[in-house]
């Protein structure tokens, strides 16, 4: 909540706003200037509810109009001027699609778009008059105008901006998604009488061009040559498989004053995507731990304890009112392009799957989640960590171990699974050891460089090496470690089995039998034997029977899991997106050990009752 003295200074700028005499025709009354102001100081202020990160994105605005512009060693200055030409820009286009396309009804920007256009085309540098933001990364959900600002943006900076030979790019992955925002803005052109009097730009299917040069035109993939683009418009960058479209633009904004880069996406489903660490990054802007002043961040999304909230709405009208006002926050058009009715669907849709649960979370919550056809529910796993689990209380108890070697290069997987009978149902608790040599872990050019990097200095007391990934010296996973941890784990534990996943593992398999004396099973890597566990696995994570001490690489690597089903519905693990980098060898390793509890957890051992088990599947 902002203090009353913060509430007043708003007010107090807005009065002398209003004060201001021999505005611009456009700017006269300073509407949408105005509009951005209020609505940031109601959204800080409680009035308006929002997530965190927006509450302290339009708090950083607000300190900066208000306050620290008026620092003389400050750099930035508001031209409020400046931020109504753009804002008028966009209301003289007209809508091009739904009820108001059908309508020829003209765009009336809502407050939080007035936020974003005001700011992004009101704050200049003191000295030179140029705008202060290079870049801007707006995360929105779906239905909620997206695209309306993209394409008026575009559209302004293509005519307006005062730009000579202004190269305007719409960039997507594909070519349909490029042409989201270049083809409104194509209609919106043409059916502005005044601006083709005054452009007269020569309007073709895939591209606009005017008398000085300047395009307006998509862009898809990584073009040969990024050319000097004065705005590039980045849609839905979620689906973007590298940052190489983005590199293109931003290499080439050297030659323009004051260019743009405009992004605009929903979240998305790849936890290690180029725009999940634009999004990270972003949020370290927001949140002042990387400030970049030339980087301008809004993120509309939920707060993570609000996903713990949110229920089927046909439960009771208790729920479904908490639902939809968890849905208000996250979408800042609702009630405008986005109806009550709409988004109720959606979100009892998301009960019915884990792949429809994704969906809703990231398409109309904005939620990040770690894949769209995960076979896991995440937010189940949730519940079945616990930090408090100690793997020393387990001695005694029925366990297997599993083993997924890899390549010496890649990751690999040791991980001792308990069982328990509890009032009939088998509960599994799962105990993992990652490995990898320091030069994959301190490659920064591979994908996971960050996420192994994390790994290897988050501490885990329940694995032998202290941290959640055991990394060893050299160029290769250290196999002699990997035996002598199964030796140990096996010395102290007693497994029944040791489980190896058949590929490169036939050295230690004989090692492991010969010099220890253990049981060493190979398990047969295919539908008939993973279907099953896949099954059991998932369904003791959403019954809270499948058990761990919170192990960050065992939920990632769970989480990367999809299912590649055959015509009898049978499931095989498979990697999600079909990415290297989607590791899922310690998901592999739970289900290979509780394929093999499922029998020696209950009475009885022999083949036919390993069959029996495995038929009800």
């Amino acid at each position: 909540m902002i203090s009353s003295s913060y509430e007043s200074d708003a007010k107090k700028f807005i009065s002398d706003l209003r004060k201001i005499k021999n505005a611009p025709r456009y700017a006269v009354g300073f509407e949408h200037t105005i509009k951005a102001i209020e609505y940031a100081v109601d959204v800080v202020s409680g009035r308006i509810e929002r997530s965190k990160l927006i509450i302290q994105s339009l708090e950083n605005s607000l300190n900066d109009i208000l306050y620290k512009q008026s620092d003389e060693k400050y750099l930035w200055k508001f031209d409020p001027v400046k931020a109504e030409k753009t804002c008028f820009f966009i209301e003289t286009l007209r809508h091009v699609k739904g009820k108001w396309g059908s309508q020829k009804a003209h765009i009336i920007l809502e407050p939080w778009q007035c936020d974003i256009i005001c700011n992004l085309f009101g704050w200049v540098d003191k000295e030179t008059e140029n705008r202060r933001y290079t870049e801007s990364y707006c995360e929105v959900p779906r239905k909620n105008g997206k695209t309306v600002i993209a394409a008026g943006i575009g559209l302004y900076m293509f005519l307006a901006d005062g730009e000579s030979g202004a190269e305007v790019n719409c960039g997507a992955k594909t070519k349909t998604q490029a042409e989201e925002v270049f083809n409104p803005a194509r209609l919106m052109l043409l059916q502005n009488p005044a601006l083709l009097a005054k452009y007269q730009p020569d309007i073709k299917v895939e591209s606009i061009k005017l008398a000085d040069g300047g395009t307006f035109k998509t862009i898809v993939g990584v073009p040969i040559d990024g050319g000097s683009p004065h705005c590039a418009i980045l849609d839905e960058i979620h689906q973007h498989n590298n940052g190489d479209l983005y590199e293109s633009q931003q290499t080439g904004l050297g030659s323009r004053e004051q260019p743009l880069i405009f992004m605009i996406t929903t979240a998305g489903y790849d936890l290690l995507s180029f725009c999940k660490e634009k999004h990270d990054e972003n949020v370290s802007n927001i949140m002042g731990s990387v400030p970049d002043e030339r980087l301008f961040s809004r993120i509309y999304s939920i707060d993570p304890e609000d996903l713990d909230l949110i229920g089927n709405p046909d439960e009771s009208a208790e729920v479904e009112e908490r639902d939809l006002r968890i849905l208000k926050k996250a979408n800042p058009n609702f009630g405008v392009s986005l109806n009550t009715s709409y988004l109720r669907m959606q979100c009892l849709k998301s009960f019915k799957s884990n792949s429809d649960r994704a969906k809703f979370l990231t398409k109309h919550l904005n939620v990040w989640v770690n894949n769209a056809a995960a076979y896991f529910s995440m937010d189940a796993l949730k519940y079945c960590a616990d930090d408090k689990l100690n793997i020393e209380n387990f001695i005694g108890c029925p366990c297997v171990i599993s083993v997924d070697l890899n390549s010496k290069l890649d990751l690999g997987c040791i991980c001792i699974v308990f069982a328990k009978n509890i009032e009939g149902l088998l509960h599994y608790y799962a105990f993992p050891e990652f490995f990898l040599p320091e030069t994959t872990v301190n490659d920064c050019s591979q994908p996971n460089f960050k996420i192994y990097q994390k790994f290897a200095h988050t501490p885990a007391h329940n694995t032998c090496c202290g941290f959640v990934l055991n990394v060893s010296d050299g160029y290769e996973t250290d196999y002699m470690n990997m035996t002598e941890t199964i030796s140990n784990l096996a010395t102290v534990y007693h497994p029944s089995e040791i489980i190896f996943d058949s590929y490169n593992a036939l050295q230690m398999e004989q090692e492991i039998e010969r010099n220890y004396g253990l049981n060493v099973l190979e398990f047969s890597k295919t539908t008939a034997y993973f279907s099953p566990a896949m099954k059991e696995m998932s369904s003791a994570i959403m019954a809270q029977r499948f058990h761990f001490d919170g192990n960050e690489c065992l939920s990632w690597n769970i989480g990367n899991v999809e299912s590649k089903k055959d015509l009898n519905d049978n499931d095989f693990p498979r990697k999600a997106n079909l990415r290297q980098q989607n590791k899922i060898d310690g998901a592999i390793c739970c289900m290979m050990a509780i394929a093999r509890l499922m029998i020696i957890g209950c009475e009885g051992s022999s083949d036919e009752h390993y069959q029996n088990i495995y038929a009800d599947y």
